[in-house]
């Protein structure tokens, strides 16, 4: 149940951009390996992925520099299908707990969540359309379309309006096999670098036509991934990340 927002696009150390666009270099292999991100290296702190053998997620843990504030993302499958999340946040003024779980029916998923902070429960329950490649659609208030690469391109709820503008070369995530809607849904990040790379966001403010402009910029190791990625905000101020996969193939 998160409501996808301009500040998470532009500062959770996903939101990256490019200098030129390429063709992608086919996937670098060394005994089957296949390139995934295991940390993401930002100004205030790190975000860690743990893997299964499928390269699907099994931890995500973001850290910040000070050790008290954390948020761990925990997922389990069953067979090829995500069962349940749960994430877990906490800091020095506050922390909660989503747990979500997973039901499956043809192109329908069904998220029931229940969300504890400050010692409260409340539990909710979304109906998710998935199309027939696993992607999100639509859900509650947000309706989702995707460019002929099946990058997302556009955002749209009630409030806003989200477009977006990519490179052509490999996407961070792009060998993780963890759904797509679950990166829309539940954790509002990963989902624009699973294809290829979004180099710029604008934001449309659905009741006065406000645009801002978010553009990111990177570099790409030789396998043409991207391993740093710098964000322009629409204040002009920047925001450098870099990021570690699991082999150099040196």
């Amino acid at each position: 149940m998160k409501k996808i927002t301009l500040a998470l696009i532009a500062i959770s150390g996903i939101a990256f951009s490019s200098c030129a666009d390429v063709v992608p270099a086919d996937d670098p292999t060394e005994g089957g390996t296949k390139l995934v991100p295991l940390k993401i290296v930002e100004e205030d702190g790190t975000i860690a992925f743990t893997y299964d053998a499928q390269n699907r997620f099994l931890e995500i843990k973001e850290e910040t520099t000070n050790p008290e504030d954390y948020t761990l993302s925990t997922f389990k499958y069953e067979g090829d299908k995500l069962i349940s999340l749960k994430v877990d946040a906490k800091s020095k003024t506050s922390s909660y707990v989503e747990e979500y779980t997973f039901t499956y029916q043809a192109n329908k998923v069904t998220a029931n969540l229940k969300y504890t902070a400050n010692n409260n429960t409340e539990e909710y329950t979304d109906e998710l359309k998935i199309d027939d490649k696993g992607r999100l659609i639509n859900y509650d208030f947000a309706t989702l379309s995707y460019d002929s690469s099946g990058n997302v391109n556009k955002i749209v709820n009630p409030d806003e309006e989200y477009l977006f503008q990519y490179d052509f070369r490999n996407g961070v995530f792009k060998n993780v096999k963890t759904p797509q809607w679950v990166m829309v849904y539940a954790l509002d990040k990963f989902y624009t670098n699973s294809v290829n790379n979004f180099t710029k966001t604008t934001f449309i403010d659905q009741e006065d036509g406000e645009e801002i402009d978010v553009n990111i910029f990177y570099e790409y190791n030789r396998f043409n991934f991207p391993s740093k990625m710098t964000v322009i905000d629409e204040d002009a101020k920047s925001y450098i990340s870099t990021i570690q996969y699991n082999t150099t193939f040196k």
